[in-house]
């Protein structure tokens, strides 16, 4: 009986293996990926909206005398009463001398005493992005070894992705000049104080 030849197993290449951890890494740290590109995407418009926070800002009727000393607690309560919506009533204060603050447990209402009007402002935490945003810039606990890690998983991506390939389609023929023209961006930031 002949016995089937065995083909000999070629030995893997470090490129080979390179590939390989790319990809698995890719694959693990996807989601944290997306985490940290969405609340840095939301960060950085932060000078345009609060991405933590919901803010709202609603004119509303109040109508309390131009003198400190004639307003009362019951006038206070009258003007909160007529509110078509508001959170529940905390108590009020002068933040001057012809300005009130009322306080609610979802915001506050300021008026210039004897105007006529006020500016209710409630705030409503995000909490979903809140939360993102928190992991994001504040890594406590775990997270903190954990986004370590991950830093170090995404220097070894860039590595591995610039040595992978070789030849024209690699680093030492097309790549050098997508690499450099990538990190124009960051070094003109630093440069011109971005």
């Amino acid at each position: 009986m002949i016995e089937p030849t065995k083909r000999k197993s070629k030995p893997r290449s470090w490129r080979r293996l390179l590939t390989v951890l790319h990809r698995d890494l890719g694959y693990f740290f996807g989601g944290v990926t997306l985490l940290y590109m969405f609340s840095g995407i939301l960060v950085n418009h932060n000078d345009t909206w609060n991405p933590d926070f919901e803010v709202s800002r609603v004119e509303c009727r109040v109508d309390l005398p131009n003198e400190q000393s004639m307003v009362t607690k019951e006038l206070v309560r009258k003007v909160v009463e007529s509110m078509p919506a508001h959170g529940e009533y905390r108590g009020f204060d002068f933040a001057s001398e012809s300005r009130i603050k009322i306080y609610f447990d979802d915001g506050s209402l300021v008026s210039l005493l004897g105007s006529g009007t006020g500016l209710y402002e409630t705030v409503r935490r995000r909490e979903l992005i809140l939360r993102i945003n928190k992991l994001h810039l504040h890594p406590v606990g775990w997270w903190r070894w954990f986004s370590d890690i991950f830093v170090g998983a995404m220097f070894f991506l860039v590595v591995s992705g610039l040595i992978m390939l070789k030849g024209r389609r690699g680093f030492s023929g097309r790549g050098k000049w997508f690499f450099i023209a990538g990190c124009i961006g960051p070094v003109l930031a630093l440069i011109l104080g971005a």
